[in-house]
């Protein structure tokens, strides 16, 4: 006589599931790893402020050189952590930013802000556009990793500031380093201006009366650049014409009753007046 079919133990099934449910939860999670370390960020609190620093900094570097071109004067300003913004709604961050301030010509600033925007790298993609019957302009160019390069200004504007931002992240195990790369010794034009308003020329922070700030970047291209100021330099009396003097034979950017900017050789000059005093800014070029 046949005898039936013997039924599989059910507590064998259910141990052969749950090896099952086992691995494919070990292989769903080996490639969630895998993916946070080799795919790109699709959200930039995936990316902490730590993480995203050299990409940041390798913006600013682009920037820096895009806009110290012929006819424009530039200052590289310090980096900035700005705390409190929110990564989601229960989660804090920061955010980072740094700005170039570009002086340009009168009547020059379209095609000086089409000038930057043609010099930043291929990929970023940079676009200006201008709105109000052409009187004002928007450059947004996007750096990857979430780092954007942004810049709005009106036709009249003298100056034009450019920001490279990195959105809210977390801030990351090691905090945000503030450190530039070393720039050397200033250039020989701080020499000059510093001298020709009587102060004595600087060679480092500590001797130097106002004291010497310096901020650096690294450039696309290798080597590094940056800005050295001075503030609370007394103004004298007719400091714009002995500006005037020392500017002889360079390329004058502005020369108002507040400020005067001009190139020479590589390096730019920003002297800014607040009404007390002097500051006296002195880049170098990528």
């Amino acid at each position: 006589m046949t005898q039936p079919p013997t039924q599989p133990d059910k507590r064998s099934r259910r141990r052969v599931l749950l090896w099952v449910v086992v691995a494919w939860g070990v292989v769903v999670g080996g490639l969630a790893a895998w993916g946070v370390w080799h795919e790109p960020a699709t959200v930039p609190e995936q990316r902490s402020a730590e993480q995203a620093l050299p990409a940041f900094r390798a913006a600013v570097g682009s920037l820096f050189a895009a806009a110290g071109g012929p006819g424009r004067a530039v200052v590289l300003g310090g980096l900035q952590v700005q705390s409190g913004c929110r990564v989601t709604p229960v989660r804090h961050g920061v955010a980072l930013t740094r700005d170039v301030t570009v002086y340009v010509r009168a009547g020059e600033q379209r095609a000086d802000i089409e000038a930057i925007a043609a010099g930043l790298p291929g990929g970023y993609k940079a676009q200006v556009t201008a709105s109000r019957g052409g009187t004002q302009f928007t450059l947004h160019a996007d750096a990857g990793s979430f780092i954007a390069v942004d810049l709005q200004a009106d036709v009249g504007d003298s100056a034009l500031t450019v920001e490279v931002s990195s959105g809210c992240r977390p801030v990351g195990d090691a905090g945000v380093d503030r450190a530039d790369p070393s720039v050397g010794p200033a250039p020989a034009a701080l020499q000059a201006v510093l001298t020709l308003f009587g102060v004595p020329g600087p060679t480092s922070a500590a001797d130097t009366p106002g004291k010497v700030t310096t901020q650096g970047v690294g450039c696309p291209r290798g080597g590094t650049a940056g800005t050295w100021s001075v503030g609370a330099v007394k103004a004298p009396g007719d400091w714009r014409k002995r500006l005037g003097a020392v500017a002889s034979g360079s390329a004058v950017v502005r020369s108002d009753p507040t400020r005067w900017a001009y190139r020479t050789g590589g390096d730019s000059v920003v002297v800014v007046s607040d009404g007390t005093g002097l500051r006296v800014s002195v880049s170098s070029s990528c």
